[in-house]
């Protein structure tokens, strides 16, 4: 969108801003980066994508996902080996267990995106990246 709105847009401007942790990452009907002030914002609507019942039904991953993004650092989903769990698409199909894992704890404020190497995204622990507020589990319902 930005090609098409801001003349002589460059991509390194949000590289730049990725980087310096003042936008994430965020889905509103598509990718969208939002300025990190806004994450309070954000967090107030993301309860519909349920993710504490994509944690809770895939327990075991999770807890597998958890402990080695904590000891090993920044990891993708291509990091782990692909588990079929609960958790389904848009379509209805069955979706990689360890993908739905890594984006729930995204929107429950554990995780953050660490990088990106094109469509590769790279989680890590909030706490480890600079500027994001932290969120409560409690918020996600």
């Amino acid at each position: 969108m930005l090609h098409a709105r801001v003349a002589d847009y460059q991509p390194a401007w949000c590289d730049l801003l990725y980087g310096r942790r003042e936008i994430f990452e965020a889905y509103n009907k598509g990718l969208s980066f939002v300025p990190t002030n806004e994450f309070p914002w954000f967090r107030a609507t993301v309860s519909k994508y349920a993710p504490a019942r994509t944690l809770t039904g895939n327990a075991d991953v999770a807890e597998r996902v958890l402990e080695a993004i904590r000891t090993q650092g920044p990891m993708s989903a291509l990091d782990f080996e692909r588990e079929r769990g609960t958790t389904t698409d848009w379509f209805g199909m069955p979706t990689n267990a360890v993908k739905a894992v890594l984006e729930a704890y995204t929107f429950t404020g554990v995780f953050g995106l660490a990088r990106r190497d094109g469509n590769r995204r790279y989680y890590d622990l909030l706490e480890r990246l600079s500027c994001l507020p932290r969120c409560s589990h409690a918020t996600f319902h």
